[in-house]
């Protein structure tokens, strides 16, 4: 299989790209910024930061969720990977892994919600395994078929 092809930043007509790069610390509250990636191995397009804990999208990541949800929506050949984690306090690998997928299954049920095909988004659920900052996120990354 060929390696995933480059996207170009989208313009939405509001003078300014929609991606950023690197993408910023995600609090709870928020949602960090879009980034270039050549592959979906590299940095993600866009991280979704969760409240220690929680598995409740806040409503600044269903905004940006719907941007993400038009782009794939315009282009057919575009598939996500959702990569959730989850990890601090006293979890335990077991559940910080179920946290880390209700994470990822909200994320990818207010996609399916906005008209995105489930057979579109891969999603893994690492739970404790991470290195980097915020550990309660679910990364996103757009590549293409």
């Amino acid at each position: 299989m060929a390696p995933a092809a480059p996207l170009s930043p989208a313009d939405d007509g509001d003078g300014e790209s929609g991606l950023l790069s690197p993408p910023p610390v995600a609090a709870p509250e928020e949602v960090a910024a879009l980034s270039v990636m050549p592959q979906a191995t590299e940095a993600p397009h866009l991280r979704i930061g969760f409240a220690p804990g929680s598995s409740e999208l806040a409503a600044g990541s269903a905004l940006a969720l719907d941007r993400i949800a038009s782009r794939l929506a315009a282009d057919e050949t575009l598939r996500l990977q959702l990569v959730a984690y989850a990890a601090g306090g006293d979890l335990t690998p077991g559940t910080a892994r179920r946290l880390a997928l209700a994470r990822a299954l909200a994320v990818r049920g207010h996609l399916i919600d906005r008209g995105i095909a489930s057979n579109r988004m891969d999603v893994r659920a690492l739970g404790d395994q991470v290195e980097d900052e915020p550990f309660d996120r679910v990364d996103l990354s757009v590549v293409r078929r």
